[in-house]
């Protein structure tokens, strides 16, 4: 016959027989309750610091500031490259210093490029459609673009490119779109 918690027969016991746990472990007690120790804080800290981090990154794929950029093409068969810039600031733009550059096929009557965990605040757009896939604008001779382009709000172009206040727009928190359509 086996007590509870000691393994021993009750004959080989000094004191006498009593049906409770034993209140320290021994080498054999199988039904005896385990010691839970807690953690200590300095644990505590790194846990709730790596769940915090993963919080963190989990937050940022879901949001963050995003624009997709629809392209309305004026020669949908010509094929080539659409060159979309983004230009976080006025000198970005008049620069393109500091312009994110996002290269698409240009296949089909609309293309659409998608810019990622940008910055919420005012910031303008420009594309053109590199036809001949030389990754430049061409120019005639008098500086008339060859190939097609085109600029956030549609904005108008007289006699150069538009100026950063008629392109610019604002992105809000979360995804926002913009539509161009190439002259």
């Amino acid at each position: 016959m086996v007590t509870l918690g000691t393994g021993r027969p009750p004959e080989d016991r000094d004191i006498p027989m009593r049906w409770s746990l034993p209140r320290t472990r021994t080498r054999s007690t199988i039904f005896a309750p385990r010691m839970v120790q807690f953690p200590t804080i300095r644990a505590c800290r790194s846990w709730w610091a790596i769940l915090m981090l993963i919080l963190a990154v989990a937050a940022r794929a879901q949001g963050g500031t995003s624009l997709a950029v629809t392209v309305i093409l004026n020669e949908p068969d010509a094929g080539g490259v659409l060159h979309i810039a983004y230009c976080p600031d006025k000198h970005a733009y008049d620069t393109e210093e500091g312009c994110t550059v996002l290269d698409v096929e240009a296949t089909g009557r609309t293309v659409t490029g998608t810019f990622q965990d940008l910055a919420p605040g005012p910031c303008a757009v420009k594309v053109f459609h590199d036809i001949n896939r030389d990754g430049k604008l061409n120019t005639s001779w008098i500086g008339w673009p060859q190939e097609p382009y085109g600029f956030s709000n549609d904005a108008p172009v007289n006699m150069g490119p538009p100026s950063y206040k008629l392109a610019m727009i604002t992105l809000t928190e979360g995804p926002n779109q913009a539509r161009i359509a190439l002259r």
